[in-house]
Parts: C-alpha cells; sequence; structure tokens
C-alpha cells in the first residue's frame, strides 16, 4: 500500500514559495559558464551588441553569438533592437529580468553573479519601499521599525552579526507560520536586512542613529 502523502505545513508552503520566486532554473543552467555570467553581467543595465560584447570582453565574436543565443534561449535576454551597419543587421540585446539565489549557491558563484543578484534585492526593496510611502502604510502602524547605524566591527563580529540576521529571518519565518495558523487578520510586512562595508575610514566611535515610533 503506498504511503500517503504528507501536505506541507504552513511554514513548508512559504519556503517553497519563496524558493521558487527566488531560484530561476534557467540563470543557474546559464551561469554554468563565465561568458555567459559576464555577457550578463553587462546586458543587465545596458543594451549591448555581440559586435560591442566582442570587443568589451575581448572574446571572440562567434563565441560571444553562440552565448547570446543560449542565453536568449533560455529567456535570460531579449533582443531590443536592430541596427543597420555597414551592410549588415547589428542585433541589440538586454536582461530580461534579475533573480536572487539561495546565500549558499550565491556564494559559489563568480562576483559578477552576485553582484547581479545583489542588483535585485535592491531593486525589489526600492520598489516595496516607493509602493508603500505612495500607500501611506509605511508608518501607518506603531510598530514599524527605520534604522541607519554606522559601526565599526572586527572579523569576529561581523560573523556573530550576519549569524544573528540569519537568526531574524528564521525567527520571520516562524512567525509568519504562526500567523497562517492563528488564521487571523495577515498584515503585509516586508523585512529588508543590509550588512555590509561602508565605504566611508574607520576609526574613532561610532555613533548609530535611529528613528522608531
Amino acid at each position: 500500500m503506498a504511503a500517503k502523502k504528507r501536505k506541507p505545513t504552513a511554514r513548508g508552503r512559504a519556503v517553497q514559495r519563496e524558493a521558487q520566486e527566488a531560484v530561476d532554473q534557467d540563470l543557474i543552467r546559464a551561469l554554468g559558464n563565465e561568458v555567459r555570467v559576464a555577457i550578463l553581467s553587462l546586458v543587465i543595465d545596458g543594451e549591448w551588441s555581440p559586435k560591442m560584447l566582442h570587443k568589451e570582453l575581448g572574446i571572440g565574436l562567434s563565441q560571444v553569438s553562440y552565448h547570446v543565443k543560449e542565453l536568449k534561449k533560455f529567456g535570460l535576454i531579449e533582443m531590443t533592437k536592430t541596427e543597420p551597419r555597414r551592410g549588415a543587421n547589428e542585433h541589440f540585446y538586454r536582461a530580461t529580468k534579475r533573480v536572487i539565489l539561495p546565500e549558499g549557491m550565491a556564494a559559489a558563484l563568480p562576483k559578477s553573479a552576485r553582484t547581479a543578484a545583489l542588483h535585485r534585492v535592491l531593486k525589489l526593496a526600492e520598489k516595496d519601499l516607493k509602493e508603500s510611502l505612495e500607500a501611506r502604510t509605511f508608518d501607518d502602524r506603531p510598530d514599524h521599525h527605520a534604522s541607519w547605524s554606522p559601526f565599526q566591527f572586527d572579523d569576529q563580529a561581523r560573523a556573530r552579526l550576519h549569524a544573528k540576521l540569519d537568526e531574524v529571518l528564521e525567527i520571520a519565518i516562524e512567525e509568519e507560520e504562526a500567523s497562517l495558523e492563528r488564521g487571523g487578520e495577515l498584515i503585509p510586512t516586508s523585512l529588508v536586512m543590509f550588512a555590509f562595508t561602508s565605504g566611508r575610514k574607520s576609526g574613532g566611535a561610532s555613533s548609530a542613529f535611529r528613528q522608531r515610533s
């Protein structure tokens, strides 16, 4: 007798949903080649033709053209325009989307690919914040939080902070599961976290600004 299929928990469904949104299988396959990673890094923020990519990257035109076709096949880039150049048509391409990879996988990717993922996070956060401010929902509750805090840490402190931020994300997932199970009114809430190396110089005591109502 076949075992009865077990339904996922609320948290399991949430994790699967986030994984489906965050991981793009086409991108994973595309990033398996460093040339395609380099091409994606350029076409994310502008229009490029294979000839332009060939000159920029110093890679053979035929090789570039092949990988451009592969990226188009994966649905990661699209042709935006065609211009006549010396009796031939030059095609221009641009990325169709940016996606986020799980942290463990992202750490193993080339820096250019990680940069693309970061751009995606920033874009999503900016869009979400803009919509919240326009709808005037950002501070419509007394439990909202906004802060900016410059610090100075050594490697050990950075590692501990990173682990704590991971814990916060885990808590958020657990609280969402509990909220779904309680079956009450749900409040759309965005949690955005950044901890990064600042461009300012180190030295002296840091001051922290925090605003919370």
